[in-house]
């Protein structure tokens, strides 16, 4: 379940439309409202986008082995059967651990290192 504090305006999740379809929307401040009025029908009809090699490419990353470079930032992603993980890592500091696996929870954490949006 995603909760009020999960999101920022800008952050990518999926809405089913009435129709029954899936789509991406960007959350504005409507969003953030619906989900701090009513977190459980909000819940019902959005739900996070899982990190993908496609979603990265989307937003420009870079993949060298094993790793995808935003910038200055490099990522380190994992990956199994089950899931698709990325972890921080930069050069002079070492390995951070801290694992996304939806692209809400990277574009939060690349907002609050860099001060820049990233967007699909």
């Amino acid at each position: 379940m995603i909760k009020e504090n999960d999101l920022r305006i800008g952050n990518v999740l999926y809405y089913e439309t009435p129709e029954g379809e899936t789509e991406p929307i960007v959350i504005n401040w409507q969003h953030i409202k619906w989900i701090t009025d009513n977190p459980i029908q909000f819940n019902l009809v959005h739900s996070p986008i899982e990190l993908t090699r496609d979603i990265l490419e989307r937003w420009g990353a870079i993949e060298k082995q094993h790793h995808w470079f935003f910038d200055d930032i490099d990522l380190a992603w994992i990956t199994t059967d089950e899931y698709f993980e990325i972890e921080w890592y930069t050069l002079s500091k070492g390995w951070k651990i801290k694992s996304f696996k939806y692209a809400h929870e990277l574009q939060n954490f690349y907002f609050a290192i860099t001060g820049k949006e990233i967007t699909l």
